[in-house]
C-alpha cells in the first residue's frame, strides 16, 4: 500500500486524527488506551492487508518481549471493537483472519487535501517514566530530598529534546514508591518504553546517585551511571541524567534551555526549595501554608533562583482556590513572584505556567494567560500543569475540540493523577457534556478516595441530571474532605433548587457566621442566593465577588447554574466587567 496518507482519516462515523493521537466519533472523542489505540493505527496503516499477530507483537512491544503477547493481543482488539461498536461475528472494521491476525475492512478516507506521510503521523515520542527514588539513608526525613530529586528529574528529562521524548509526569510515578511491581507490569499500566531507576544519598554537602535505564520490552538494562557530586555541582545531577537519558534512547538532543546559563543555587536553598516541593505536593491547607513558607525563606537568601520565584507565586495564588485565601491578598503576593521568575529565567516553564495561572485565576486576562501557557508547553510540552490549564480557558473560550486535545495530553503524561482526572471531568461538566463528566471523576476517586474536587464534579454532574440524593452525598463528602466552601455553596443551591429552602438559608446563615472570621467567597454565597431566586442578593453578592476577585468567578461563563440569569443585561454586563465576554 502507498505510505502516503493522512493526518486525519474517516471510516464510518469516526474519524481518526493521527497528529492528534485521537479517535472521534461524530466530533467526539472516543476513549482508548495506548495499546488499543497503537493497534487501530497499524491496522488502518496497513488496511486492506492481513496484518499477523508476529507483526503486532513487533510493532507493539518488540521482539523477544517477555509479556503475555496472546491476551494483551485479544484485549486491545476486544477494546477497538468495542469503541468502534464493531462485532467479531459481522464485522465492519475489524475482521479476524483466523490462524493468521487482523484485517481493517472498512473504506478510509481523508477530510481533508492536507498530505502526511502516514508512518510519520503515527510515530509517538519514547515514552520514559522516572520511578521515584530510593533514599538509601535509611533515614525517613530525608524522604524529601530523594522524593524533590525524582520530581526535577522528571522536569529535566521533559525538556530535553521534546520531540522525541516524553515522560511520564510526576502523580503517577510517585504511586510506585516502594512498589513490588514488575518492570513489565508498570510499563505496561504506564504505557511507556522505558524505566529509570535510581537511588540516592544525601550526606552533609555531598549527594551521590546511581541510576540505570531499563528498557520494558524485554527488561535489560540499556544503560546506567554513577553520579558523585559535592555543594552547588550536586544540583546539576538530573540536568545530567536528562541529557544522557535522551543521548541514550533519541537520535538527536536539543536543550531547551542552556542549563550552564541557569542560575546554581547553594545547596542550602535547594534543599528549602525541595522541602517545599514535597510539602506543596500534599495538597492540604496546611501544606500549602507551610510550602509558601519554605519557598519564602528560600527566595528570601537567595532571590536570583528563579525556580522558587515560579513555585512560590504558584503556592500563593493556589490559596483562593482550594483553601478560602483572600484573592486580592494572594494577587498582590503571587504577581511580584511570577514576574520575577520570569526575569530572572524567561527559557523556565514554570515561570510562565506561573505568570498563566495569575492571569487566569486573579487578573481574568484570559488572552494573556492563554500565551503563557503555550509558552510553557513551548519550553516543556512534557509539563503537565499548563496543558490543563490551557484546556481551562480553551472550554471557557468555546473551543471545546482544543481543550480536549490538551486534556488528553495531560492524562497521557499522568495517567494516574486523581487531580487531573478530576479536572477532565470538570471540563467535560463546564461544556454541558454531564453523563461523559461521570468516567473520569470516579477514575480520579479509584485513585484518591478522599480527593475533594472529583466528588465536587460528581456532585455538580449529579445535581444537573436529577439525581439529587446522590448529589448531595457527593457534595457532603467533599466538603468534609476538604473543608472548602465551595462544595457546601453547591449543596445549599441544590437544597433550595428541590424546595429545601430552609436548608438553603442555613447554609447562607453558616457562611455569614464564617465571614465574620476569615474570608468566604462572596461567589459562594451568591450561588445559593441563585438557588432560592433571589436576585436582589444574587447581584449584590456577585458584585461583591466582582470587588474581591472571588477566583470562582472564572465558572460564570460555562456553568449551568446560571443558565437562568444568562441572558438578563444585567448579568452580560458584569460579564463584560470581568472582561469573560470578550474573550
Amino acid at each position: 500500500m502507498d505510505d502516503v496518507g493522512f493526518a486525519r482519516l474517516r471510516f464510518g462515523d469516526f474519524e481518526l486524527d493521527t497528529a492528534a493521537y485521537e479517535l472521534r466519533r461524530q466530533g467526539r472523542r472516543v476513549r482508548l488506551e495506548r495499546i488499543p489505540m497503537d493497534l487501530l493505527l497499524l491496522l488502518v496503516e496497513r488496511r486492506g492487508s492481513v496484518v499477523t499477530r508476529d507483526e503486532i507483537v513487533e510493532r507493539l512491544w518488540g521482539k523477544d518481549v517477555f509479556v503475555d503477547t496472546e491476551n494483551n493481543i485479544n484485549a486491545a482488539i476486544r477494546k477497538i471493537r468495542q469503541a468502534l461498536k464493531d462485532t467479531p461475528e459481522r464485522p465492519a472494521f475489524v475482521r479476524t483472519i483466523t490462524g493468521k491476525g487482523y484485517c481493517f475492512i472498512a473504506p478510509v478516507t481523508a477530510p481533508d487535501d492536507q498530505r502526511t506521510d502516514l508512518s510519520k503521523a503515527i510515530a509517538k515520542p519514547v515514552m520514559i517514566a522516572v520511578l521515584p527514588f530510593e533514599n538509601l539513608t535509611g533515614d525517613p526525613e530525608q524522604e524529601y530530598f530523594s522524593d524533590g530529586l525524582t520530581e526535577e528529574t522528571i522536569s529535566a528529562v521533559g525538556a530535553v529534546n521534546p520531540e522525541q521524548l516524553a515522560v511520564i509526569a510526576r502523580t503517577s510515578c510517585m504511586r510506585y514508591k516502594r512498589t513490588n511491581k514488575t518492570v513489565a507490569e508498570i510499563g505496561q499500566e504506564l504505557g511507556v518504553d522505558y524505566l529509570l531507576e535510581s537511588s540516592v544519598r544525601r550526606e552533609a554537602n555531598r549527594v551521590r546517585v546511581t541510576a540505570k535505564l531499563i528498557d520494558v520490552r524485554d527488561q535489560s538494562q540499556v544503560w546506567a551511571e554513577s553520579y558523585d557530586r559535592a555543594g552547588p555541582s550536586a544540583i546539576a545531577i538530573q540536568d545530567e541524567l536528562g541529557i544522557a537519558i535522551a543521548r541514550k534512547v533519541t537520535t538527536g538532543v536539543s536543550l531547551q534551555r542552556a542549563a550552564a546559563l541557569r542560575h546554581v543555587p547553594a545547596l542550602e536553598i535547594y534543599d528549602l526549595y525541595l522541602r517545599g516541593k514535597h510539602t506543596w505536593n500534599q495538597r492540604t491547607q496546611p501544606a500549602v501554608r507551610n510550602a509558601i513558607e519554605y519557598f519564602k525563606l528560600a527566595a528570601d537568601k537567595d532571590p536570583h533562583y528563579a525556580p522558587v520565584q515560579a513555585h512560590l507565586a504558584i503556592a500563593r495564588a493556589s490559596l483562593p482556590i482550594n483553601s478560602d485565601g483572600v484573592p486580592l491578598e494572594a494577587w498582590r503576593t503571587a504577581r511580584p513572584a511570577a514576574d520575577e521568575a520570569v526575569r530572572l529565567d524567561k527559557n523556565l516553564a514554570e515561570a510562565h505556567a506561573a505568570t498563566g495561572y495569575i492571569d487566569y485565576f486573579l487578573e481574568w486576562d484570559w488572552q494573556r494567560a492563554e500565551q503563557s501557557f503555550r509558552r510553557a508547553i513551548q519550553l516543556n510540552p512534557n509539563y503537565d500543569f499548563p496543558h490543563v490549564m490551557l484546556a481551562h480557558i480553551l472550554t471557557r473560550t468555546s473551543r471545546p475540540t482544543e481543550s480536549a486535545a490538551e486534556m488528553a495530553k495531560a492524562r497521557q503524561l499522568d495517567p494516574l493523577s486523581a487531580p487531573v482526572h478530576a479536572l477532565a471531568g470538570h471540563l467535560l461538566f463546564s461544556s454541558g457534556k454531564f453523563e461523559e463528566a461521570i468516567e473520569p471523576a470516579k477514575t480520579a476517586l479509584g485513585l484518591n478516595p478522599n480527593f475533594w474536587m472529583a466528588h465536587l464534579v460528581l456532585g455538580e454532574v449529579y445535581e444537573c441530571i436529577g439525581r439529587t440524593v446522590e448529589a448531595i452525598r457527593e457534595l457532603d463528602r467533599a466538603f468534609e474532605s476538604s473543608r472548602n466552601s465551595k462544595p457546601l455553596a453547591v449543596k445549599g443551591y441544590v437544597l433550595a433548587r428541590t424546595g429545601r429552602r430552609g436548608e438553603a438559608l442555613d447554609v447562607i446563615r453558616r457562611f455569614r457566621n464564617t465571614a465574620r472570621e476569615k474570608f468566604v467567597p462572596p461567589y459562594n454565597i451568591a450561588l445559593v442566593y441563585a438557588g432560592l431566586g433571589h436576585r436582589v442578593a444574587v447581584w449584590e453578592w456577585l458584585n461583591r465577588a466582582y470587588d474581591a476577585r472571588d477566583v470562582h468567578m472564572v465558572s460564570l461563563p460555562v456553568d449551568s447554574k446560571w443558565d437562568d440569569y444568562r441572558g438578563l443585561p444585567r448579568f452580560q454586563e458584569l460579564m463584560l466587567r470581568c472582561g469573560f465576554a470578550g474573550q
